[in-house]
Order: C-alpha cells, then structure tokens, then sequence
C-alpha cells in the first residue's frame, strides 16, 4: 500500500522503500508511513461514521503528531460526539496522527 500510494502521489522520497537508507542516512528505526496515507485511511473512517449517522462530511483537518511506520500495528480510534468525531491513528500507545471531521 505504501509503495502504491508513492507512485499515486508522485512522492519518490527514499524514507518510503529504501529501507538501508532511512535507517542509515535518516535514522528511522524502518520505512515511514506517509502522512497523506495515514490522513486518508481516517478520512475513509470518518466518512463510514458519517454514513452511518445519516451524514455527510463537511470538513476534515488533520496533523501528524509522530513518525509511524511500516510492519507496526496501527489503531485508528474515533469518538463521535454530536455532528464532530474526533479521530487517532496510533503505533505502540504513541499518537502519529490526530484529526477532527465535521459531520452534516
């Protein structure tokens, strides 16, 4: 998936499949997930809790808060509270990424 969505977004960078180099020259423990991935994979989710709520999204901010990467569980959590869902992705109890969607 992370290969694939590089070459959708045209993002050759090294830190996404090489992963001698993003150990040894970036000092990542392995290959990092792209931001815009991670934002995707939770706007989808709060695009599902809107169906579900008989909603539409109107608006969805995110910010990547940590590095995550690759071969790690990723818990992606939400918490709906009225027309705002408030949602985490996370590697190993350390927030990589946090976002707010608007439902209407």
């Amino acid at each position: 998936m992370l290969f694939r969505y590089s070459a959708l977004t045209y993002n050759g960078h090294k830190i996404h499949y090489d992963k001698d180099w993003v150990k040894q020259v970036e000092g990542h423990p392995d290959l990092v997930v792209h931001g815009p991935l991670t934002a995707t994979l939770l706007v989808e989710l709060a695009a599902d809790i809107a169906r579900q709520s008989g909603k539409f999204l109107q608006s969805f901010d995110y910010r990547a808060t940590s590095p995550m990467y690759v071969d790690r569980e990723t818990v992606f959590k939400a918490e709906q509270t009225g027309d705002s869902v408030e949602l985490i992705a996370e590697q190993g109890g350390r927030i990589g990424m946090k976002a707010k969607a608007i439902l209407v």
